[in-house]
């Protein structure tokens, strides 16, 4: 079956481009979703919104077109300023089927809200059984699957800098 999300653009060498947002309230909680496994290598776990950069777009571009569909909240794409951080990795999209990612992630702080679902996608709808805010000391002490792995890692790190 063919993968109907937009691919890298010619010559990055990656599979998928993403952008990612770490998304704080005032109190320093951080939204989240828990999301279904799409195969069986790929556990439920919970992510920060986010998504593929689709072609044409910048990360920044990327970044808020996937906060206003995931979430509602519709941010200027300059607010989200620079990546704070970025990863290169393989996942299993498929049993068998590997496929190499780039992802560049952002900071944005805003109120806590509840998140719309209004501009999610066919998959989304299927996928994304929850949202909830959490704070560090929650990740902390909760036994839940999260990713990327040194998610809790990265949300503290970009709090100490805050």
């Amino acid at each position: 079956m063919p993968d109907s999300q937009p691919s890298a653009p010619e010559g990055s060498g990656f599979d998928f481009i993403k952008s990612r947002v770490l998304l704080f309230d005032k109190t320093d909680a951080v939204l989240l979703f828990f999301t279904k496994a799409q195969v069986d290598t790929n556990p439920t776990r919970w992510v920060t919104p986010g998504g593929h950069v689709e072609r044409g777009e910048t990360h920044l571009q990327g970044a808020a077109r996937e906060l206003f569909e995931e979430t509602g909240l519709e941010v200027a794409p300059d607010a989200l300023g620079s990546p704070v951080w970025s990863r290169e990795f393989s996942d299993e999209r498929e049993p068998g089927v590997f496929k190499t990612n780039y992802e560049e992630w952002f900071v944005y702080r805003t109120t806590r809200f509840t998140p719309s679902s209004a501009g999610w996608t066919e998959s989304e709808l299927v996928d994304m059984e929850a949202s909830k805010w959490w704070t560090v000391g929650e990740l902390e002490q909760t036994d839940e699957l999260f990713e990327p792995a040194e998610l809790i890692s990265v949300i503290r790190n970009q709090l100490d800098q805050s």
